[in-house]
């Protein structure tokens, strides 16, 4: 029995597949791995990919593939992110409210957060070199200025490390946050991130957009602007692979938009171009891999060997199994979370509860 085999197995009882399970628990994602090792290389090789849509609706597996996606980024060693957004604390037409958690969350290799980042490439040497001429760097921009303005602190202190100072409010975005007329610097302070980030070793970033489909929620047509200059500022950044996952409600609010002559407001340089390439059918639009019978029983397989790697004294009943997989394909929904659910539950049910005494009568 081990511990991360049970904790694998409490996270896939709620529905959450780990991530040091996720390509193991990801069946049918031969064609998917394609396209996503597609986009990586040119990340890597050339610090810009096109941009892509993951269009599916609750149940079909987006935020499993959202997730697969970051799997693979970290696999390449490539700075990460995912974003759920939501039409009141972090909606998409104020970036300014989630570059804060951008900040806070990406990760590169064990280093999470770009605090944590920038500090891990000050003490390297192999590093150090390029984080300096990232900070004096003219096109650096605010981001420059700030690391800049840290490293000369902690030079005047003779420190070894980096010391605090306002330098860093600005490298997390706590500046921003307050201010929802900051939208443009809080897109400009993320593609400028990406490039520190691509400078330090990490090809670029992969920033993962959930629930994109929100941008319905939004007050009105003004609001829903400045939610697709979100959109398009993400699309062309450099050194940015940007990947959305969006539902059908989505493309009926676009379209409505379009309908509706949306694009004459030109003033909106980002969400023109944007409405125009998606009108245009111009960006890369998949759908998370259906899940055949075939690949239902692999996933049953694998569900079964992870649950006896984390107990091992479990009575595992092949045709229990059968069973629960052949009630599944009578569901014509197909959803692979509720297969997986429902196998756990079937395995826990055959298994006796570990009681502890608490010592009192």
């Amino acid at each position: 029995m081990t511990g991360l085999g049970r904790s694998a197995i409490r996270r896939l009882r709620s529905g959450i597949v780990p991530s040091e399970s996720l390509e193991k628990l990801s069946v049918g994602y031969e064609s998917v791995t394609v396209v996503i090792d597609e986009s990586l290389n040119a990340l890597s090789a050339k610090g810009r990919c096109t941009p892509l849509f993951v269009r599916g609706e609750w149940g079909t597996g987006k935020s499993h593939m959202l997730e697969f996606v970051r799997t693979a980024a970290a696999r390449r060693r490539i700075a990460h992110v995912r974003v759920d957004l939501n039409a009141r604390a972090s909606p998409l037409n104020y970036p300014q409210r989630f570059y804060p958690w951008i900040a806070e969350s990406v990760a590169l290799c064990a280093e999470r957060g770009i605090r944590a980042i920038v500090e891990g490439a000050f003490v390297d040497e192999s590093r150090r070199k390029a984080l300096l001429q990232f900070a004096w760097a003219a096109e650096s921009g605010v981001l420059g200025a700030a690391l800049k303005s840290i490293i000369l602190a902690s030079r005047e202190l003779h420190s070894d490390v980096l010391v605090d100072g306002p330098g860093w409010d600005v490298v997390s975005g706590v500046d921003l946050a307050p201010f929802d007329w900051k939208r443009p610097k809080a897109l400009e302070r993320t593609a400028m991130l990406a490039r520190l980030l691509r400078t330090l070793g990490g090809a670029g970033l992969v920033i993962v957009l959930d629930e994109v489909e929100t941008v319905d929620q939004l007050w009105n047509r003004l609001s829903r602007l400045g939610a697709y200059q979100t959109l398009g500022a993400l699309c062309r950044s450099d050194a940015t692979w940007a990947v959305f996952g969006v539902t059908d409600r989505f493309d009926r609010r676009v379209q409505f938009d379009l309908d509706n002559r949306l694009l004459i407001y030109s003033q909106f340089d980002e969400a023109s171009q944007f409405l125009r390439t998606w009108g245009a059918g111009g960006y890369r639009v998949v759908a998370p891999p259906a899940v055949t019978d075939a690949h239902a029983e692999q996933l049953v397989d694998c569900i079964l060997v992870a649950y006896r790697s984390a107990y091992s004294d479990a009575a595992i009943d092949r045709a229990e199994a059968s069973e629960v997989l052949s009630a599944w394909k009578r569901n014509p929904s197909r959803n692979p979370r509720r297969l997986i659910r429902a196998l756990i539950d079937t395995l826990d049910a055959r298994r006796p509860l570990a009681i502890q005494s608490t010592g009192t009568a």
